[in-house]
């Protein structure tokens, strides 16, 4: 994907489902994230960004979540941009380097391809470990599910 088409599908997506999170690795060492509103800059392709001082980012890999899910954290769309955290004068930037299309985001044909690539990357996770694959135990699952329902009705 050039980079024109992956800015323009940043540009769609950044605000389609509300402030979305943004994850790097802090001035220790560890993961964090917080919800963020960048702004763009269209003419560098980039995304401005203004961060608390508490959180002490450090330049670096970094990442926007972009999400959305009802109240029953069904009908879920996604995205995710990897890119660069960078410091300037100005403050913090974002530097996009790939968008990632999530459930939702990319169409049923996306969704599909999604689900095709997740499990060839399980099976070659599996082979490369001589591992079998996994059985599932579906009646409890199926269990579960019939569980939750009816708490969920007592509840409702």
């Amino acid at each position: 994907m050039s980079d024109k088409a992956m800015w323009d599908k940043v540009v769609r997506y950044l605000y389609a489902f509300g402030p979305p999170v943004l994850l790097w690795i802090d001035a220790e060492g560890y993961p964090a994230s917080v919800r963020c509103h960048p702004q763009l800059d269209q003419a560098n392709r980039r995304l401005r960004l203004s961060l608390p001082a508490h959180l002490q980012p450090r330049p670096g890999p970094a990442s926007l979540l972009g999400h959305q899910h009802d109240d029953q954290l069904w009908q879920l769309k996604s995205f995710a941009v990897r890119g660069r955290l960078e410091a300037d004068s100005s403050g913090w930037r974002f530097v996009p380097t790939q968008f990632i299309a999530g459930a939702g985001a990319s169409g049923p044909l996306g969704d599909l391809q999604m689900l095709i690539q997740a499990r060839k990357s399980a099976k070659s996770y599996l082979d490369r470990r001589g591992l079998p694959r996994p059985q599932v135990a579906w009646h409890e699952v199926k269990a579960l599910f019939a569980e939750a329902k009816k708490i969920g009705r007592s509840q409702g």
